[in-house]
């Protein structure tokens, strides 16, 4: 069994994927708050200059496939997380060649942050000599989510722009990316390998976080809960109806389904072993209210609160308006 580092072979250089999304984002953010280097992979440096505004990380723009840059970098690194918060063969191809390679330049540590890894991902990591830790992540709302905005973002911004035509049955447990990121980085120095968390975060109804962040943007929820086979329907006419006129739509089907069957989720691990906490999902709709506005998703005008007034909170959270 491959062990965790002792505090003193702590990881100094931490290379992280999917910088410009909100999990890499974040803790990109937080390990350069712990003093450490990072190494932040983008895709398009244009949006990377956007995103990661005021962080001082080494920012790599990496095509697919580019194992040879790939290397050259992981051979700097101590330790990667791989937020990965979607997976698709892309990602599972990815991430494939990301642990291979790591492995082969010495890397000590490697945490997948976000969905779990399949399972013949898993198989081949078991093989390698770097430890391989896992923290999967329930619905991720938080600051810095962007280009495109994730389901959570655009829940907020369909909220606000008046696009939900419902309360979506069922519900989820959120957790802020803040928290998910902080759990990642007492995983790259504690946890076992081969560990696997859940940091799922505190469950809500849908019909609760709507509430909330109603209260925090000012902008009326909708009442109507249908049940689910009614909420598909009207969610696919709504749908329609937007191709046609050529205009965002608000729930998609597959945010829908993922409200449906979720269930909650005890983090009841990671709060033990990784000190993981989870802050208030007030908390955690204000300062994404907050970040969206400063970062031009919605505008003032949409809000039903004066929050012209507060936006100087943004000044923590960086990152240029989109024009």
């Amino acid at each position: 069994m491959k062990t965790a580092l002792s505090l003193a072979a702590s990881p100094d250089t931490i290379l992280v994927t999917h910088a410009t999304r909100v999990l890499g984002n974040n803790a990109v953010r937080l390990l350069e708050r712990a003093g450490k280097r990072v190494i932040a992979l983008a895709r398009s440096p244009e949006q990377a200059a956007r995103v990661l505004a005021g962080s001082t990380a080494r920012v790599v723009c990496l095509e697919p496939g580019d194992s040879e840059q790939l290397a050259m970098l992981l051979s700097e690194a101590d330790a990667v997380i791989d937020a990965v918060q979607k997976p698709s063969r892309e990602t599972r191809t990815a991430t494939l060649d990301l642990l291979r390679i790591a492995d082969a330049r010495g890397v000590r540590r490697f945490v997948r942050l976000g969905a779990p890894l399949d399972a013949a991902t898993r198989e081949r990591a078991a093989q390698l000599s770097l430890a391989v830790i896992e923290l999967h992540t329930g619905w991720v709302f938080g600051p810095y989510d962007a280009e495109p905005p994730s389901s959570a973002a655009n829940f907020v911004i369909d909220l606000i722009k008046r696009r939900l035509p419902l309360a979506p049955p069922g519900g989820v447990c959120v957790v802020d990316a803040r928290d998910a990121a902080f759990a990642a980085s007492v995983a790259l120095e504690l946890a076992d390998d081969g560990a696997r968390y859940d940091v799922a975060g505190l469950y809500h109804t849908s019909s609760e976080l709507l509430t909330i962040l109603g209260r925090v943007s000012g902008v009326r929820p909708p009442r109507f809960a249908p049940p689910y086979a009614v909420a598909r329907a009207l969610a696919a006419t709504q749908q329609r109806l937007a191709r046609i006129f050529g205009r965002p739509s608000g729930l998609d089907d597959e945010t829908l389904q993922m409200l449906n069957e979720a269930r909650p989720i005890s983090s009841a691990k990671a709060e033990c072993e990784l000190d993981a906490h989870f802050r208030p999902f007030a908390e955690t709709a204000r300062d994404t209210v907050h970040w969206l506005l400063h970062a031009g998703y919605v505008h003032t005008a949409e809000l039903g609160v004066d929050l012209e007034a507060d936006i100087a909170r943004a000044s923590t959270l960086p990152m240029e308006r989109r024009p």
